[in-house]
């Protein structure tokens, strides 16, 4: 039998068993902080890299959030790269140096293996495995956050705000090279394809 898979989670088990699949840069500081509020009894509050099998999780509420690969993307080079945030996985000043040109920053990515290359850059279906029972999205977080809680058995009527957001993105997926662009939907194709968002030519 093949070893499980590694995912980052949070489970809890109140008031209804669950187990959330994290994937960085789609609001997970955000989510973390309404469970808390709402007083979920943590299991595993922050495990990163932990093996899981279907069998762990068959009686659980599961679920994750995931976002647009380009605005993902974007999100991620703003924060651990032009804001030089810790936790990048970018091993010397000169390399952050060189990738604060987007272009480069995408090229050297595609260069890198995905299933190893850091998680806030690592494509999200890498991250999420088949069979959870829902899907939320970063666009609609408010709302999906809250189909969340009422499937846990938690309040919904609660305000939810957005954490650790790294300021508007300084550019948009329109202003990149065609080139960067086709390096994006390479590496992002079952992103795009199974989480349903749009490519752009």
């Amino acid at each position: 039998m093949a070893d499980p898979a590694h995912y980052n989670i949070t489970t809890g088990h109140h008031p209804s068993p669950f187990l959330w699949f994290r994937v960085a840069k789609t609001g997970t500081r955000t989510v973390l902080n309404v469970l808390r509020v709402a007083g979920v009894r943590f299991d595993i509050e922050q495990g990163f890299d932990r093996p899981v099998s279907r069998s762990d999780y068959v009686h659980h509420f599961s679920f994750t959030f995931v976002r647009n690969p380009y605005a993902r993307l974007i999100s991620g080079w703003t924060d651990k790269v032009v804001n030089a945030a810790p936790g990048g996985g970018l091993k010397t000043v000169e390399l952050r140096e060189r990738l604060l040109d987007f272009d480069q920053f995408v090229a050297w990515l595609s260069n890198q293996d995905p299933s190893a290359i850091n998680i806030h850059f690592r494509p999200q279906s890498l991250l999420v495995p088949s069979g959870v029972d829902f899907i939320g999205r970063t666009e609609t977080l408010s709302r999906d956050l809250r189909f969340v809680l009422s499937r846990i058995g938690l309040q919904t009527d609660r305000t939810i705000p957005r954490k650790n957001a790294s300021g508007p993105p300084p550019l948009s997926i329109q202003e990149v090279t065609r080139d960067t662009r086709d390096r994006i939907n390479r590496l992002y194709r079952g992103d795009f394809e199974r989480f349903g968002y749009a490519m752009s030519d």
